[in-house]
């Protein structure tokens, strides 16, 4: 357990290390994209690097920052050798999560019921050589790890996996509200904005793998650019401007520059729009009381999906499941312009 959180925290630290310097104005969208294959690309980390836990990567994190999306761009290669589809005005891109393999749809409703094609990929990205079967479904084979299927009128497309011996199920959203997509991405948009106007905010994050890994980190964010943050194995970061520091539970604080002279952002943390090369609006409904909106985003090329819950009284984000290979999170948002003070520890 202790060495699943000194691995994500070590992610984060080389992603914050590292997405900084593409922040600069607005680098080219391939440059960033490289920059995330690389990124996800590297080893885990191994017991006898712990001291080295802020330079490497475990978790492959996705990009925050990859710049504005385009609905209007074409699909463009996601995985090696496996190009995923843009999803088409009418279909809905979602995925969930089965074992360690990402469970995509992309789906179509008519009046007869629900149409469309399930990729698999596996923890590389790569299709997946497991066992996949739409349950209750009409289908045939489309390729190793993909599905054509049709389905009766249903809330959830359900896809059984096997994953090293075990079968999983994950279950894909199969209703939205179609013809509202303009208003999904004036939402996203809306939201991002105000969660980059907050004083404070809190966030837990739970990330995964797929069995057997499981990380969960406590943020603490304080505007204008400081963050802190601690992980259930014991590792705790500060970061105050071009300043962070470093502890585990065996090591004391240690001073390290960040972000090769570019400060960090409250601003920069948000940024979902990445995300938005497609948008839907699955659901509006009241939580608690209060109205809520929950939307999907995907983006083919990196490739990540995620679904969304904002706020329409306020525009705030409440939480967010993001998928992407080897990589599934789940976070909350929480304790909005809570009185909350970042300083930097006493290093003795």
């Amino acid at each position: 357990m202790t060495l699943v959180g000194l691995i994500a925290a070590a992610s984060a630290i080389h992603a914050w290390r590292l997405r900084p310097q593409l922040l600069d104005s607005q680098p080219p969208v391939a440059a960033e994209r490289r920059h995330w294959r690389l990124v996800r690309s590297e080893p885990l980390i191994g017991v006898a690097v712990l001291a080295a836990v802020a330079l490497l990567v475990a978790f492959p994190l996705p990009p925050r920052q990859l710049g504005e999306a385009d609905d209007a761009l074409a699909a463009q290669p996601a995985c090696d050798p496996c190009p995923l589809p843009k999803p088409a005005a009418d279909e809905l891109p979602v995925a969930g999560q089965a074992g360690s393999e990402v469970v995509a749809g992309w789906l179509r409703r008519d009046r007869t019921g629900l149409s469309g094609t399930v990729r698999v990929s596996d923890i590389r990205g790569q299709p997946s050589r497991s066992g996949i079967d739409v349950l209750g479904a009409t289908q045939s084979s489309c390729g190793p790890g993909c599905r054509r299927f049709r389905l009766p009128p249903a809330a959830t497309v359900r896809v059984g996996v096997r994953d090293r011996g075990r079968r999983f199920v994950a279950e894909l959203p199969a209703r939205w509200r179609q013809g509202d997509s303009a208003r999904a991405r004036r939402l996203l948009r809306s939201a991002q904005a105000r969660m980059r106007t907050l004083d404070s905010v809190r966030q837990t994050e739970e990330v995964t793998s797929g069995p057997g890994s499981y990380a969960r980190t406590e943020y603490r964010l304080q505007a204008p650019d400081r963050m802190a943050l601690k992980t259930n194995g014991g590792v705790q970061t500060v970061i105050t401007g071009e300043r962070q520091w470093l502890r585990t539970r065996v090591t004391p604080w240690e001073r390290k520059s960040y972000g090769s002279g570019i400060p960090f952002s409250l601003r920069r943390w948000f940024r979902w729009t990445t995300y938005a090369r497609a948008v839907r609006l699955l659901d509006r409904r009241r939580e608690g009381g209060r109205p809520v909106a929950e939307l999907a985003l995907m983006d083919p090329a990196t490739p990540v999906w995620m679904r969304m819950v904002i706020d329409e009284r306020t525009g705030r984000v409440l939480r967010e499941r993001l998928v992407t290979k080897g990589h599934f999170s789940t976070s909350r948002y929480f304790g909005f312009g809570r009185r909350t003070r970042i300083e930097a520890p006493v290093v003795g």
